[in-house]
């Protein structure tokens, strides 16, 4: 006889929770372009600046990536220097930070010059926040010009690598608690029905 509203009640949570799990999927990423940064050790052989829209943002499921324009890049002279950036984001709420090696060269030969021009990232970061694990990778590059000047514009991806979204207590969850005392009451109801009768 309790058999019935149990199964009602199983059906309405289950669609309540797997609505709750297909929301939960999606993470919003928005970039702090005023508190993000590039910095270049020897600014005699490159200048760096962001390259990042204002309020950039995206949504991205596990598994996807997203890939934007940077920095941009002006190698202005001849050798080796040490690259960081500090990539704030908002939200989640984080600071991703990338160190990497930036090289320009020179060759002339016959009257021809051809330069050459690269940075190569240490590393893909990886981060945790609000859930959120996230990959970006700066990535390395190399361009080659018959100029003497270099500019390039670089680009990163971020990839949502998992996320377990935190755990809040859902309607249904409350629907689910207001069901188990509404049946506590109407089995009360019932038992003190049959001893008055």
């Amino acid at each position: 006889m309790n058999v019935l509203p149990l199964r009602a009640l199983a059906t309405v949570a289950s669609i309540g929770l797997t609505s709750v799990a297909a929301q939960a999927s999606t993470v919003d990423f928005a970039i702090d372009t005023s508190a993000s940064s590039i910095t270049v050790a020897d600014t005699s052989v490159l200048t760096a600046s962001l390259f990042i829209p204002t309020d950039y943002s995206f949504s991205l499921n596990v598994g996807e990536s997203e890939s934007f324009d940077f920095a941009i890049w002006d190698f202005v002279g001849e050798g080796t220097t040490d690259v960081t950036v500090s990539l704030v984001f908002s939200s989640p709420s984080a600071t991703v930070g990338g160190s990497g090696e930036a090289k320009v060269a020179t060759l002339s030969f016959m009257g021809l010059t051809l330069t050459a021009a690269g940075i190569s990232w240490d590393s893909i970061v990886t981060t945790v926040a609000g859930g959120a694990t996230f990959s970006v990778d700066f990535g390395d590059f190399t361009s080659y010009t018959s100029d003497n000047v270099v500019k390039v514009v670089s680009s990163a991806t971020v990839t949502l690598d998992a996320y377990t979204p935190p755990v809040p207590l859902p309607a249904t969850g409350l629907m689910l608690v207001g069901a188990v005392g509404g049946m506590a009451v109407l089995r009360r109801r019932k038992q003190s029905d049959k001893q008055a009768a």
